[in-house]
């Protein structure tokens, strides 16, 4: 039997509604009348829950109404994810991108007048310091979209709480978060249908025409913690749109990548940032920005010819469904 428990936990590990704990009891009731093993479908999601209150909980639950951790399997997206349950991990956005890829011919070319792309949703500590780095360091080399801006002061103090907690001094936090309170939030075009939809593919489309315009992405996954490896639309749109990326992501996202067969960019730029995670990790790519910024059309021109080879591998890896995840 199954519980979609995606729907009902948020990307912090909590429980999204004050009766899902009671729905899993009830669930887990179930699965012991029926006599059946109890699978918590975490997919299509994948962001870490593994030391979360609401896993903790469920835990602690099942074990208290006599299932042990190998009568239980959680299925998600995290390709790192280790629990005491059985876990079954999916691919699921490659997967989609790749039906979605079919029938489909890109070529999007070199001419790149604008430098960096970062396109975010949900606001999250590292999201809000990414948006803030770009749009006062790099606002006309940039694109950029805060899409998922929100007027709540619960959100926003959220968003301070956490960068105070990651270590970021009392005035860089309050003038970070004071950022989203400033327009514009963004410099794109005004796209309802990603406002108002932020699923695949209606998070891919829109933003097509930047891709054709612009040098390297700065990726900004859903799911940063230390071991996550979530790979969603956000890492794949770059590989449709055969531009480069850098990942705001867990710790060795891209040499996780590289091991599913994509590849990365150490032969243009460092690559080191992907040894960190968290606070370390968004101010090594912070200094990777400043570096790539000096870039102009020109050279950013020459460098997407001279990494062709490698665009073109990672966008017939998706289309040809040549990764895989043991």
């Amino acid at each position: 039997m199954h519980f979609e428990l995606w729907q009902h936990i948020t990307v912090d590990g909590q429980f999204s509604h004050k009766d899902t704990f009671g729905k899993i009891r009830d669930f887990l009731s179930e699965c012991k009348k029926t006599k059946s093993d109890p699978v918590f479908d975490l997919a299509p999601e994948g962001f870490s829950i593994q030391h979360t209150t609401a896993w903790n909980s469920i835990s602690v639950l099942y074990q208290q109404m006599g299932f042990d951790h190998s009568n239980i399997t959680l299925t998600t997206c995290d390709g790192s994810a280790e629990f005491d349950c059985m876990v079954q991990n999916h691919m699921m956005f490659v997967d989609w991108m790749h039906d979605y890829m079919q029938n489909k011919t890109m070529d999007n070319g070199t001419y790149t007048p604008v430098n960096f792309m970062h396109f975010v949703g949900r606001l999250s500590w590292d999201r809000v310091y990414m948006h803030h780095i770009i749009k006062t360091h790099f606002a006309e080399k940039s694109y950029f979209r805060l899409h998922g801006y929100t007027n709540s002061k619960v959100a926003q103090g959220q968003c301070f709480k956490d960068l105070l907690e990651q270590g970021f001094g009392y005035e860089e936090s309050l003038e970070i978060v004071s950022q989203i309170q400033q327009l514009p939030q963004h410099n794109t075009g005004n796209f309802e249908k990603l406002e108002k939809n932020f699923n695949f593919p209606h998070n891919v489309e829109p933003l097509m025409e930047y891709y054709s315009n612009a040098f390297v992405d700065v990726v900004h996954e859903t799911d940063i913690s230390e071991n996550n490896f979530f790979i969603t639309e956000k890492t794949l749109r770059p590989m449709l749109f055969q531009r480069p990326f850098i990942v705001v992501g867990g710790k060795n996202f891209l040499s996780k990548l590289q091991s599913i067969g994509f590849r990365t960019f150490a032969q243009w730029w460092s690559e080191d940032y992907d040894l960190s995670f968290g606070k370390d990790r968004l101010r090594e790519i912070q200094k990777l920005l400043h570096r790539l910024s000096h870039l102009n059309v020109d050279q950013m021109r020459s460098i997407l010819k001279d990494m062709n080879e490698v665009l073109q591998h990672n966008y017939q890896w998706l289309k040809e469904k040549k990764y895989k995840h043991e």
